[in-house]
């Protein structure tokens, strides 16, 4: 990737997830930045102004689709494009982020196979026509 690399931020209780998606991003070229708590992500998400932004739907206390609600309420947040990322099925998860105004949605699926292909039709694709 040429230039500046996209920027990501992944937003997962998952210290595994968070591990093998940075992982596997940061090899296609992408630089990445984690948060393992919900209550931390905004703050993040303001600071660095990512290009996408992936959400856990199914974190403890604040569950990720609930953070897209609100952040889709906040003037500072809400022009960010986020996609829920779960493992949920992908008929949900779509639902979901229909409901709470998701850009997306990326699939973990299987040791996250296709993680790239998902993140590279979201950065491409028109706000809010992937789900």
């Amino acid at each position: 990737m040429p230039g500046n690399p996209l920027k990501i931020v992944i937003v997962d209780d998952s210290k595994a997830v968070l591990l093998q998606a940075s992982t596997t991003l940061s090899e296609a070229g992408y630089r990445v930045i984690t948060v393992d708590s919900p209550f931390a992500a905004a703050s993040v998400m303001l600071q660095e102004n990512p290009d996408l932004v992936l959400m856990d739907v199914h974190m403890p206390a604040l569950p990720g689709n609930k953070i897209v609600s609100m952040m889709r309420t906040r003037d500072h947040l809400q022009h960010l494009r986020v996609a829920l990322f779960s493992s949920e099925e992908p008929s949900t998860l779509s639902r979901l982020a229909r409901e709470c105004g998701a850009a997306g949605i990326v699939h973990k699926g299987t040791a996250l196979q296709n993680l790239v292909a998902q993140v590279r039709a979201l950065l491409t694709d028109p706000i809010g026509t992937s789900n």
